[in-house]
């Protein structure tokens, strides 16, 4: 049976793949669907999507043919995914996105949910739809329901996922699939890399995509104007309180750092008391690594909302479930220090979610400014979602716990967390450097040759990006024609 692959892009980059695709499989005369949420449309085979990042919010047509259809079993299909669809699109409501979707209750989300839904699943039975391609996990709203419809319907789907590593990527079928090796994957030779080696790629490839944050001391007088106006601008009431204005202003200055953007750390400081209330959060977080507890699990938070905690994270993209999760298995004399993440914005650091680490006993939550590496020396263990900080610990041989899907969970030593984990074993059983290298070179031999992020790309020489391009289209066809096995599975 020929097929009907549909290919979903994030970025315009990326979206360069989509002719060399179409060319692969019109040599079998296979098709291709293309949505690319900021590409102009190749033909009349695409569709364009519209910011909020839903394709199919405003695309009346798929009304216009008539009643639409339902799902096998939406009462399971609800259950199982609302919550994620809801948080996912929650990131663009009002007060926070730039293009805000009009979407405020609760109901309205839910109707919103169903009928994408079934918007979706016209597309799929007009098209013939029979295997979906994703360069990315689905983290946004309408591709994370494109995905779970399609995997609802038993079509092949496959996402592209970068890696830390030099010109290569990982591939996986699911979401719950990432970072379970697939056995069927016959790997090649694994590539001979040590810890030291690879570590450099992972650094490099990290910096790249993170931009790192900005830190000194001294503070420009356009810094302190600016952080002035967006005080005025957004929470006047501020300078009632003369004790609250100086840490205002510093930590306005330094998460403009950070963000790189003056007009996304005006939004994400809120308005109002929320300002207040966010910024006095960061004022106050501990600063003196002299005051840390003598024994503890270190927990770096993720920057929110981010695809490495929802959905990658699963359940545990709630960080403060995590921590209180974990705050229950402590043995005596064991506490937990947590470190804001530098480029947080008060999105997801509402009351709401501080208030629930306040009312936790053995629960530390420092400042962005302490050293992270004096942290993570000083620690009994490194606990994470999905993060680099789970690396650093395979990296130095220190004991891990990882929450979420990372594709370094099954590495020897790590531990999955699960309720009433001993942490005291996990103390005992740290990862080893030498298991660590060979699960990472084997890791690393069922992945693919490329790029498949712009932020990872080492150069802008044509010809070489022509040839990346070439090199992932080969495994996009594989994939979708189930000719190439996934990374994770």
């Amino acid at each position: 049976l020929k097929m009907t692959v549909l290919l979903y892009t994030y970025t315009d980059w990326q979206a360069q793949t989509a002719k060399f695709l179409e060319q692969a499989l019109a040599e079998t005369q296979e098709r291709l669907l293309w949505i690319g949420r900021k590409t102009e449309p190749l033909g009349p085979r695409s569709v364009r999507g519209t910011p909020p990042p839903n394709p199919f919010r405003k695309l009346k047509r798929f009304e216009a043919e008539g009643a639409l259809p339902l799902l096998d079993d939406p009462i399971g299909f609800e259950k199982a995914h609302l919550s994620a669809y809801v948080y996912q699109m929650s990131r663009y409501s009002k007060g926070y996105a730039t293009r805000a979707h009009g979407l405020e209750r609760f109901h309205e989300y839910r109707d919103h949910f169903h009928l994408t839904a079934r918007k979706i699943l016209r597309l799929i039975q007009r098209e013939d739809i029979t295997s979906m391609l994703f360069f990315n996990m689905p983290h946004t709203g309408d591709d994370f329901l494109l995905y779970r419809v399609a995997e609802s319907m038993g079509l092949r789907v496959s996402f592209l996922m970068v890696s830390p590593f030099d010109n290569r990527f990982f591939s996986t079928c699911s979401i719950e699939a990432y970072g379970r090796l697939n056995k069927n994957n016959l790997a090649q030779d694994d590539p001979e890399l040590t810890i030291d080696a690879l570590d450099a790629q992972v650094k490099t490839n990290v910096e790249s995509y993170m931009g790192g944050t900005y830190r000194k001391e001294d503070r420009t007088f356009d810094e302190v104007a600016f952080a002035l106006r967006t005080l005025l601008r957004r929470s006047p009431m501020s300078f009632l309180k003369p004790t609250h204005v100086s840490g205002a202003i510093s930590e306005t200055i330094r998460l403009q750092r950070g963000l790189k953007s003056r007009r996304r750390t005006g939004r994400e400081i809120g308005n109002g008391a929320r300002t207040r209330t966010f910024l006095d959060w960061l004022n106050g977080l501990e600063k003196d690594p002299n005051k840390l507890p003598k024994q503890f699990v270190y927990v770096p938070l993720h920057f929110q909302p981010e695809m490495t905690t929802a959905p990658q994270g699963g359940v545990y993209g709630d960080q403060a479930l995590a921590i209180e999760m974990l705050s229950a298995c402590l043995p005596d004399g064991m506490e937990i220090v947590a470190k804001e993440n530098p480029k947080q914005g008060g999105f997801h650091r509402e009351e709401t979610f501080t208030d629930r680490l306040r009312q936790l006993e053995k629960v530390t939550v420092v400042h962005p400014s302490m050293n992270s590496r004096v942290l993570e020396e000083k620690c009994a263990a490194v606990a994470t979602v999905t993060g680099t900080a789970g690396w650093e610990a395979i990296r130095d041989e220190r004991p891990c716990i990882v929450f979420g899907h990372a594709w370094y969970q099954e590495c020897p030593g790590v531990h999955k967390f699960e309720d009433g984990l001993d942490l005291e074993t996990v103390i005992a059983n740290p990862p080893q450097r030498s298991t660590s290298e060979a699960f990472v070179r084997h890791a690393i031999s069922k992945s693919h040759q490329g790029v498949v992020y712009e932020a990872f790309l080492k150069t802008d020489d044509p010809t070489s990006q022509q040839q990346n391009f070439q090199s992932i289209t080969r495994t996009l066809k594989g994939l979708a024609l189930g000719e190439i096995e996934t990374t994770f599975v």
